[in-house]
């Protein structure tokens, strides 16, 4: 038994587990996943894994605070001892900065009380806080005790029941360092803050009324985006806001399965710094041509536009994502991004593109993502055949920018890059091909591979 147990000592006497501690730990850091979608209490992932190795693994994560620094529960209903786990996490994390997101319906939780007072306890480390819950959770959360001195980013999503205006959340009166903010299906007047100080915000599921109610409460915001929903609360006046330099409008669906109209909110604003202006998932409203409407917008901003991204669900009645028009071709714009491209738009803007310096005299960089052929849009064979020519002649055209690089993307499960092109595509890819020689930057292809 005992030259058994020898042999069985010598077995586990891993090389690994002579390493000085010290080194452990920095690998430990190293085994973190780099994005979360799942519950970080996971026993199949760090740093819940490095416990359940060994003693000695077990001793050197527990103390090493860097690998609990992120606690996200997406599924509350699965820890109904949530408070337990919480208060050890946050003791493991000891001094350090802690980022919280805890998914669901608190009420299923045991002991809400000691929940809540771990949170407490821990709140003055938090610098990002994530919380969709009901807003009878919320309300039960809401203490005059907590401190969020350190609190840069916050997100609430309230579901399960109305907001209630006369009965507002005060938890949130000592947020110094808050900077950027999402709100989720409750107006900005449900949640007092320091509204003077935030300078990024997203609105998901806000009426036309609360979206213009958040812009005049943040005279300094810099970075915004919002997704809209019509309401009868009757004419809005066009708000111009002199400070946002980046803003984005993009789809969703409340939780009657209703989409979103956000759009409209393109005709109630004035952007006179606008930078960046990206549009995703996002249809005409009542009628008037998405194009149309972005035509006005720009005609009425005529900001120091510089990047243009445009993603769409599907080609519209043969309508293009954007105009071709003076408001936007005179524009300077160096970076250019479309979404799913159709030939309505493609073929009208390559035509000018290549032998008119006017058209965006500025644009250095031309992505074509989520390619797919469907409902009109454009694969990248088509794309390759489209573009070669114009391409290279842009390229050479010396009254405007120099085209620095071009992308052209399939979506997820489309060709295949392992397979040569069809030989009457060769020719073109050859032209593409000389581009790159002199120094442009090309992506043609899969999200794989391309085939340049």
């Amino acid at each position: 038994m005992e030259t058994r147990r020898r042999a069985l000592q010598t077995r586990l006497d891993y090389p690994v587990l002579t390493l000085p501690p010290e080194i452990t730990s920095e690998i430990f850091l190293h085994c973190l996943p780099e994005t979360r979608e799942l519950d970080v209490v996971n026993p199949r992932e760090a740093p819940l894994l490095l416990t359940h190795v060994c003693r000695a693994w077990r001793q050197i994560a527990s103390s090493l605070p860097a690998l609990w620094t992120t606690f996200q529960v997406m599924n509350v209903v699965d820890f109904p001892r949530l408070f337990r786990i919480a208060e050890i996490w946050f003791t493991h994390s000891r001094q350090c900065p802690i980022s919280v997101k805890v998914y669901g319906s608190l009420r299923l939780v045991n002991n809400f009380a000691g929940l809540r007072e771990t949170f407490r306890q821990h709140s003055g480390r938090m610098h990002s806080l994530d919380l969709q819950v009901s807003v009878e959770n919320l309300e039960k959360m809401n203490s005059d005790g907590l401190d969020f001195g350190l609190l840069q980013k916050l997100s609430l999503r309230l579901f399960d029941a109305d907001v209630d205006d006369d009965d507002p959340i005060t938890m949130f009166g000592n947020v110094p360092l808050l900077r950027e903010l999402l709100m989720s299906e409750a107006p900005p007047s449900f949640v007092p803050l320091p509204w003077q100080q935030l300078t990024k915000f997203t609105g998901e599921i806000f009426t036309p009324a609360q979206s213009m109610e958040a812009l005049h409460l943040m005279p300094n915001l810099v970075d915004c985006a919002f997704s809209v929903f019509r309401d009868d609360e009757g004419d809005l006046k066009v708000f111009t806001h002199t400070k946002i330099q980046h803003f984005s409008i993009f789809g969703s669906m409340d939780m009657l399965g209703t989409s979103a109209d956000s759009a409209q909110l393109i005709a109630l604003i004035t952007l006179p710094v606008l930078r960046t202006l990206e549009i995703h998932d996002v249809d005409d409203f009542e009628g008037t041509p998405l194009d149309s409407m972005l035509a006005s917008f720009l005609s009425r901003s005529k900001p120091p536009l510089h990047k243009i991204s445009v993603r769409r669900f599907s080609a519209d009645n043969g309508r293009p994502p954007l105009p071709l028009t003076p408001s936007f071709t005179n524009l300077g714009i160096t970076h250019l991004e479309i979404w799913q491209p159709s030939d309505f738009f493609l073929q009208p803007f390559f035509k000018s593109f290549a032998s008119d310096p006017r058209i965006l005299p500025k644009l250095q960089n031309l992505s074509l993502p989520g390619c797919r052929d469907e409902n009109g849009e454009m694969t990248v064979y088509e794309i390759l055949e489209l573009a070669a020519t114009p391409i290279t002649e842009r390229r050479n055209l010396t009254q405007c920018a120099r085209l620095e690089s071009f992308r052209v993307v399939e979506e997820a499960g489309g060709i295949d890059c392992s397979f040569p092109l069809p030989q009457y595509l060769e020719e073109h890819l050859l032209s593409f091909r000389n581009l790159k020689a002199a120094g442009m930057e090309i992506y043609l292809g899969s999200e794989e591979k391309s085939f340049v």
